[in-house]
């Protein structure tokens, strides 16, 4: 439950706070009633993001397991990219950690997997597969969690320094 309220406050402080930085958006002025301001593609992809988040938070407080997988697809098939690519990451390792506390673990690598599929920045990659790992130590498949693990350093090691 306070997992729950956590994430409803994230979205309603944060959400709004990063779409007010979008290009396009106009902070209204102190007193005035203000237009609703053209929005971008990325703010209302952000904002459908967001709500499919909260439905999966509530399928996941109901106990509807097997449905998050798809429901996630959804998020994905936005194809935001940039800062609202490393966002999505950042729900799907929140997600899939949940899951793997509950013991659902072919839906947390289910959603692991398909994001690793659609995520290509270098930290968010790196994150999904230390995540992989924890999720494969939790199963006690230990050595397909070290390889998980050599797979995110091979990854920092081919990196160029000084990023």
């Amino acid at each position: 439950m306070k997992r729950s309220l956590l994430a409803s406050l994230v979205l309603i402080i944060v959400l709004p706070a990063q779409l007010a930085s979008l290009p396009g958006q106009v902070p209204p002025q102190a007193g005035q009633l203000q237009k609703r301001p053209i929005e971008s593609d990325d703010a209302t992809k952000m904002r459908l993001a967001a709500s499919q988040y909260a439905i999966i938070e509530v399928l996941l407080d109901e106990g509807r397991i097997q449905e998050i997988p798809g429901e996630f697809q959804k998020i994905l098939d936005l194809g935001l990219t940039g800062d609202r690519a490393r966002a999505v990451g950042k729900a799907a390792w929140q997600i899939a950690d949940r899951l793997r506390t509950e013991q659902h673990f072919a839906q947390a690598h289910a959603v692991v997997n398909m994001t690793l599929a659609e995520v290509d920045e270098v930290e968010t990659v790196f994150s999904l597969l230390m995540l992989r790992a924890k999720i494969l130590q939790s199963q006690r498949l230990y050595p397909q969690a070290i390889q998980a693990l050599r797979e995110a350093q091979q990854l920092q090691r081919a990196q160029p320094p000084g990023r």
